[in-house]
């Protein structure tokens, strides 16, 4: 029997109300990663991919090799949805394996065609962070202080359903924010899958995996992690929430394993240190946590208070 893997528990920090949201409906949304706080959220990953892939096609002569690499920078375009990238040029489709009328054409589809709501393609994304009771989570994404820092322990088996019943698996990773160690691993993938006989899809979601857990390095103190998925397998278009001032297309994880029960594997909440109230001695926010059916019912869920002075 195959082992499935769990991860270090997960916190993810909110407002109050989302908090609330979640455990009511027993879900979790991931949104497209062009509708998060930071715009750029994921593209500096998918930028390394796709220059380590121009560059190995450019120096690339023998004719089995490039139509590997054509192929994935095929793929790479519609799973991230690059319409509109500057890199794909006319020139390069052809190098690509494309004729050049058929090049000339997608070039100017591409660059000057409205996109089709219903084949979105990209990532959707939400993250969390190890970091448990943290000063900087707090300010930024816990509701400056007031909200609350949900501990999740996620396990390999998380899926979303798709719309003709079938299951779509969801992915969680750790964020690496060394670009110049995930630039050399991606170039070593790509080597090792010309130079032989490789799966050329396996090598594929390495190096999509990568580009998805990517971040600048000022970022690195947040020790993130992230659960994802990619839209192209959803085939279908996303729900779309206002919130934060713009329009959000968003998925929502109620399969947290493989019994697909719709319980949250959730191990700790903790309220943050300017709360109204203390969530560890508070009656009634223990008579709220206990009345969630959407909660793993096996499990004793730990009701914190934030220790830290938010004053600092």
């Amino acid at each position: 029997m195959a082992r499935v893997k769990t991860y270090p528990t997960l916190y993810h920090y909110t407002s109050l109300e989302s908090a609330v949201a979640i455990l009511e409906s027993g879900a979790l949304r991931l949104y497209r990663s062009t509708a998060m706080s930071d715009p750029l959220e994921v593209k500096l990953g998918i930028d390394v991919f796709v220059d380590v892939l121009i560059e190995a096609l450019n120096n690339t002569k023998l004719r089995k090799p490039k139509a590997k690499l054509g192929s994935l920078l095929l793929n790479t375009h519609q799973v991230f949805n690059l319409r509109g990238d500057a890199r794909f040029t006319p020139e390069l489709r052809i190098k690509m394996g494309m004729p050049a009328e058929t090049a000339k054409l997608t070039h100017f589809i591409d660059t000057y065609g409205g996109l089709d709501a219903d084949r979105v393609r990209a990532v959707y994304v939400t993250c969390f962070t190890e970091e448990r009771d943290a000063i900087s989570q707090w300010r930024l994404y816990g509701g400056n202080g007031s909200g609350v820092a949900l501990g999740f322990n996620f396990a390999d088996g998380m899926t979303i359903e798709r719309n003709d019943k079938k299951y779509v698996p969801i992915r969680v990773g750790k964020v690496s924010y060394d670009v110049a160690k995930v630039k050399k691993r991606q170039e070593k993938i790509i080597d090792g899958l010309l130079s032989g006989d490789g799966n050329i899809w396996a090598a594929a979601e390495k190096c999509y995996r990568d580009a998805v857990l990517l971040k600048q390095a000022d970022y690195s103190h947040e020790k993130e992690w992230r659960v994802y998925m990619y839209a192209k397998a959803l085939k279908h278009s996303p729900r779309v929430s206002i919130s934060q001032g713009r329009v959000r297309p968003f998925v929502e994880i109620t399969n947290f394993d493989k019994k697909k029960d719709g319980t949250l594997p959730l191990r700790e909440i903790i309220t943050g240190p300017l709360s109204a109230f203390d969530g560890e001695g508070d009656e009634n926010w223990k008579m709220f946590v206990a009345a969630k059916s959407s909660v793993d019912a096996e499990s004793e869920i730990r009701l914190s208070k934030s220790a830290k002075d938010f004053r600092h």
